[in-house]
């Protein structure tokens, strides 16, 4: 059974929507700026607790390729926040909805102690063109609902969806392929 989406979601997704569902083939993101650097465990842990099969693809910039390590334990979680000291981004890579390719990239910084949580996924995946109206907002607000527990841990932190790779995120606050909230 379908459930109806809340008000607040339907207006973010009638924002997200014409970004999302060309289906251009590239990857879309969502972005939780400036996060303390105290919420980097719970950042990693509730990625994990939403994805299924979680794995370490990048561990301080170095890629593993097929030999991911799983992110089962607390030694993965320590690695991570040990690297954030060096500026080492991490990569958890998982599945979503049966399947669908969801990323978390965390991007450190040292000098304000804080980092940026990235996810990342495939419109085309996650958004098939059979669906629904009410399945795709139910989907975007299963993602969105991970996006909101992270930033409660701070909630100044910023939300950013970009249709388009981007570098910094902040870069690009009013390009057309960006929607703040």
């Amino acid at each position: 059974m379908t459930t109806k989406p809340n008000a607040v979601l339907e207006t973010l997704w009638a924002k997200v929507k014409p970004l999302l569902l060309p289906y251009e083939g590239s990857v879309s993101q969502i972005y939780v700026l400036d996060l303390p650097i105290s919420a980097l465990e719970k950042t990693i842990s509730e990625f994990c607790k939403k994805a299924e099969c979680p794995v370490i693809s990048t561990l301080g910039g170095y890629t593993f390729g097929d030999d991911k390590a799983p992110m089962c334990d607390a030694t993965s979680h320590i690695q991570i926040l040990s690297d954030y000291e060096l500026g080492l981004h991490s990569i958890i890579s998982g599945r979503l909805f049966n399947g669908k390719n969801f990323s978390l990239w965390t991007w450190p910084n040292y000098k304000k102690k804080s980092f940026d949580a990235e996810l990342v996924f495939w419109a085309d995946e996650l958004f098939p063109p059979e669906m629904e109206e009410t399945d795709y907002i139910n989907s975007f607000g299963s993602v969105h609902l991970l996006v909101e527990i992270i930033r409660e841990m701070h909630p100044n932190s910023a939300c950013v969806f970009s249709s388009r790779p981007v570098g910094d995120p902040r870069k690009d606050k009013n390009k057309p392929h960006t929607i703040y909230w």
